[in-house]
């Protein structure tokens, strides 16, 4: 089959298609045979039969462990692999390495079965017989178990042995007396289940003659010996399997299930039940470390423990997301003991906390019951960490915190203030307790500071205001930041308390269910009255919960606003990734109800960065993104307030607005020129009359593609791709590249990540790559060149193409390097096939995006590959915008149009 050019040979009498099926499945797991993506099986011979895998890695990898057994229908199967169609001279790969060896000495390398390598080792009688026969040729030998070698070592006299005619009648000797010790020796492979289960249990089929090996955890057992003492203990065992069958059922025996303190308590005396009901002969006994220790008959206890294994399977888990160290210690502190926690959420007997050293896990048999624990959790219990602006008056706060927890906890501990490097106080613990201490510090730090500093920014030739040395400095008061965009939309910045901020609407980070039990939305709650929680379990109660991504609007009670607008942003770890897009989505809904609402001011807090843990960094861009887009048209909203009482979230959002509003920050060159470059009437626009009214502004390129020769594994973007056939990362050139760069740790994510079999046009995004600058890499399953351009196979590399882009505008990625994905020796696709495919898909994600932040290609050409080369003048950069590609030549400036419309005539030419 072609593609699949590097084979593996075995023999055996017959197979039948279902025993094909079964060896080519076999073949392709990895795990199991070292195997990959290969053809289907042939004979080629009278009982000689071939299978060929795609890659020479693969090929070798299976050759390493020549001899495999096979559980089928009508027995075991055993396979001795080789690499050619003929049988080998012997049944042993010599490999000479003589030239290694010291001067006058010579050595051989035998392989063998390493179970028979390892008998040889342990039993006297057979390593004594060895070593006098290799002493008779004038050599030693030295066994190697663990990888199945035997290193044979003889003098430079030995090399004369026999005719006296050198090292090759030595080699032909040492090679005859291993074949006569392979005749001599046999090793059988036990899978039979019931076999194998009386190997493991008696101690009397071993002897010194015969050793058994059992590996239970491979599903099988090695019985090694003389072949005649061999097949005795062979008929031996038949004879305990059918004579001696009931005494070993009632031979006594015990075993330990590991299950946990808390599946234990969660269902022990379930699990104690069933067991004296369906095998009332086993004795079961609780362990101090969730141990169920079963003791019984062999087949009882066998029956029970797999009844244990049926139950704890029913088990959910859950991780509670974060909840960090610092808290989890105060819980272990405080209600550490089991079933405490449970006890305090009444939770009942439905669901068990497990408090780890880093983790905080539910446990139950019900989907639902967890959602509610970790709801009812994460609303009794949270942490909030506050910047202090001034650290002049640090001490007089600490002071009245001190007093104030000391309070709270007289009668148990309910709270902890914890202070942190310059002006940073932590508040954990019970969340009622969390929220005074919260508003405790706004009211000290409203008395302290009653004037906020507000910087005037001066304005800048792109209408944005901006301030000169606007960064904040230690120990003073965050200064307020204020910014103008081009459809008459203010945005002001600043850190303060929203429940005091004034304006025709507050929004509310809200959950689905409106429970205002802990963050902003506790804050604005209490400071609206009991009437703000009262209207929101009533609206709750008429359309039910309200989804993440929308808005709703109660009353604001006695808050300083007209109404009260509920936004439920994304929970961290919660949405599969999606926590920028669904984030945008929120406030965009948000800006959209306002501007129904024909309201002129809002007040926004950092959504999502708080209890719901979604990282500030994709908080911000997201929230200053979905601003940003609101206001390139003229709306009856006209001002929009990002504040937090938290320092840090405040700096969050300006730096998102210093560079989504302003630009004002050092960037790659890439995005230097798409906010730089001057527009002309050829240059992609967006809006040419507002150009003519401003003056010059930037064009709004928003994904820039850059071809350069390289190679992937040294680009520094958010994520590199890799081609690879059917599931195998390693199927291709720059999957062997990447995998040497970042270490054997690629293939064990990669096993993580991948659910299985990939189909072309699939990938698996593995992470976490310190080996590589990028740290990620998208594997992209594609199919082989079918002459066919519009064949299954430029279909899957569209598809794949498109998947991935996609995956980085949800995930938040700003930047991706591809190779030239399909070109090489493996998929064959013809260059200008591939590069257009490549360069057609990048158009239609930028037509089609939804986000207007600006996204960066690279296209790495290989230094080799001249044919790609040729179609492009590298360096190359590309600007892509409404559609249309547009060739940026660097060369031109000083009001000479840069942009020329892009197409693969001018490629091919240029």
């Amino acid at each position: 089959m072609e593609g699949y050019k590097y084979p593996v040979f075995f023999e055996v009498p017959s197979l039948d298609p279902a025993q094909k099926e079964k060896l080519e499945l076999f073949f392709q797991v990895r795990r199991k045979s070292g195997g990959g993506d290969c053809g289907p099986i042939d004979n080629v011979g009278d009982n000689v039969y071939k299978i060929a895998f795609i890659d020479r890695t693969v090929q070798e990898r299976v050759l390493q462990k020549p001899n495999h057994v096979l559980e089928m229908p009508g027995g075991p199967l055993t396979l001795t692999l080789r690499d050619s169609q003929e049988p080998p001279p012997t049944t042993t790969s010599p490999v000479s390495s003589q030239e290694t060896s010291p001067p006058g000495f010579l050595e051989h390398e035998l392989h063998l079965d390493s179970y028979l390598l390892r008998y040889l080792k342990e039993s006297p009688g057979a390593g004594r017989d060895l070593q006098q026969q290799l002493s008779s040729l004038g050599c030693s030998v030295h066994l190697h178990p663990e990888d199945g070698r035997a290193v044979v070592r003889g003098s430079g006299q030995a090399g004369s042995c026999g005719d006296g005619v050198g090292v090759g009648p030595w080699k032909v000797q040492v090679e005859r007396l291993f074949k006569q010790l392979q005749e001599q020796y046999k090793c059988h492979y036990e899978v039979d289940p019931r076999k194998l289960q009386t190997l493991l249990q008696s101690s009397t089929l071993g002897s010194e003659d015969v050793r058994v090996y059992c590996e239970a955890g491979e599903g099988f057992a090695v019985v090694v010996g003389e072949g005649p003492e061999v097949q005795a203990k062979l008929k031996e065992l038949a004879a305990f399997q059918g004579q001696g069958l009931s005494s070993w059922k009632q031979e006594k025996i015990s075993t330990t299930c590991q299950l946990g303190q808390s599946k234990l308590r969660l269902l022990g005396e379930v699990i104690e039940k069933d067991i004296v009901e369906v095998v009332p002969g086993v004795k079961v006994t609780r362990g101090d470390s969730g141990q169920l220790e079963l003791m019984g008959s062999a087949s009882d206890v066998r029956t029970a423990r797999q009844l244990v294994t049926d139950k704890i399977s029913l088990v959910l888990e859950r991780v509670v997301p974060e909840v960090s160290p610092h808290l989890l210690s105060f819980l272990r502190d405080e209600y550490g003991r089991p079933g405490n926690l449970s006890s305090l959420l009444g939770l009942g007997l439905h669901v068990e906390v497990e408090l780890g050293d880093t983790e905080l896990r539910l446990f139950s048999l019900s989907s639902g019951k967890l959602d509610q624990a970790e709801k009812d959790l994460l609303g009794e219990f949270g942490e909030e960490k506050i910047d202090v602006p001034n650290g002049a008056f640090q001490a007089e706060l600490k002071s009245k915190l001190e007093t104030k927890v000391k309070g709270m906890n007289q009668s148990r501990r309910r709270v902890v203030a914890r202070y942190g490097p310059g002006c940073r106080v932590q508040l954990l613990g019970h969340m009622k307790q969390v929220q005074e201490l919260r508003e405790e510090i706004g009211a000290f730090l409203k008395d302290q500071s009653s004037v906020r500093v507000v910087g005037r920014r001066q304005q800048n030739h792109s209408g944005i205001d901006g301030e000169e040395g606007a960064g904040p400095r230690p120990n003073e008061t965050i200064a307020a930041t204020s910014y103008h965009l081009q459809g008459g939309l203010q945005v002001v910045v600043f850190q303060g308390d929203i429940t005091k901020e004034r304006a025709d609407a507050l929004v509310n980070a809200a959950n689905e269910y409106l429970d205002h039990a802990g963050g902003v939305a506790a804050a604005l709650s209490r400071a609206g009255g009991h009437e703000v929680q009262q209207a929101s379990r009533d609206l709750v109660r008429q359309i039910g919960r309200v989804p993440t991504g929308t808005v709703v609007e109660t009353t604001g009670g006695w808050l300083p606003c007209k109404m009260l607008l509920h936004a439920v942003g994304p929970v961290g770890g919660r949405v599969g990734g999606n926590e920028r897009p669904l984030l945008e989505k929120t406030v965009k809904a948000v800006l959209d109800l306002a501007e129904n609402l024909e309201l002129q001011t809002l007040a926004m807090p950092c959504i999502s960065s708080g209890l719901f843990g979604v990282p500030l960094k994709v908080c911000s861009e997201a929230i200053v993104s979905a601003v940003r887009d609101f206001g390139r048209e003229q709306h009856i909203l006209t001002k929009v307030t990002l504040i937090d009482l938290s320092g840090e979230a405040v700096r969050a959002m300006q730096e998102a607005c210093d560079r989504l509003l302003q630009g004002k920050r050092e960037i790659p060159e890439w995005e230097r020129m798409s906010s730089t470059t001057t527009t002309t009437t050829h240059a992609p626009q967006r809006d040419t009359t507002a150009a003519s009214t401003r003056g010059p502004v930037a064009p709004e390129v928003c994904v820039q593609v850059e071809i350069i020769q390289g190679t992937i594994e040294k680009q520094e973007v958010d994520a590199l791709v890799s081609p690879m056939v059917g599931s195998d990362p390693l199927s291709s050139r720059v999957g062997n590249v990447l995998s040497e760069a970042a270490g054997p740790v690629l293939m064990t994510a990669f096993l993580r990540e991948s659910a299985g079999r990939t189909a072309p046009g699939d990938n698996v995004l593995v992470e976490g790559l310190s080996g590589l600058s990028s740290g990620r890499v998208f594997f992209l399953s594609c199919a082989h060149w079918d002459n066919n351009p519009q064949g299954p196979a430029v279909q899957a590399l569209m598809q794949g193409v498109r998947k991935i882009l996609t995956a980085c505008e949800i995930r938040g990625f700003r930047s991706i390097a591809f190779p030239v994905v399909g070109t090489g020796e493996v998929l064959q696709f013809p260059h200008n096939v591939a590069t257009q495919v490549l360069l057609e898909e990048i158009r239609r994600y930028e037509q089609n995006r939804v986000s207007r932040t600006p996204f960066f290609v690279r296209i790495v050409v290989h230094p080799n590959d001249r044919d790609s080369t040729k179609l492009f003048k590298l360096p190359r950069m590309l600007c892509i915008s409404e559609g249309s590609i547009w060739a940026l030549d660097q060369s031109k400036h000083d009001g000479v149009n840069p942009y020329q419309r892009y197409t693969w005539l001018s490629a091919e030419h240029s």
